[in-house]
């Protein structure tokens, strides 16, 4: 049986799309961080972020820098999970 965590520390892939649907970017969620980093390049205009399920949306939640690395306009805390959907460059 999967549990929760296992399911978001899965990567998704839709092949046909060549999409990366579920990581669970690099950083650390405690609090205070709120930088993190895909495992690939993406294109910007494909990226989805979600925090606890939840999507969030270009400048009023997060932005982007150098098609990798992710600034969220908040800290998450400890517990929250921070999930991402983009296409690969």
């Amino acid at each position: 049986n999967k549990t929760l965590e296992d399911y978001f520390n899965t990567i998704n892939s839709d092949r046909e799309n060549n999409l990366i649907i579920g990581e669970v970017p690099i950083g650390i969620i405690d609090g205070q961080n709120s930088i993190f980093q895909s495992r690939n390049l993406f294109d910007v205009s494909s990226l989805e972020i979600f925090s606890n399920g939840l999507k969030l949306f270009i400048t009023e939640d997060y932005n982007t820098y150098d098609s990798k690395f992710i600034y969220l306009n908040f800290s998450p805390q400890t517990g929250e999970i921070i999930t991402i959907n983009y296409k690969p460059l």
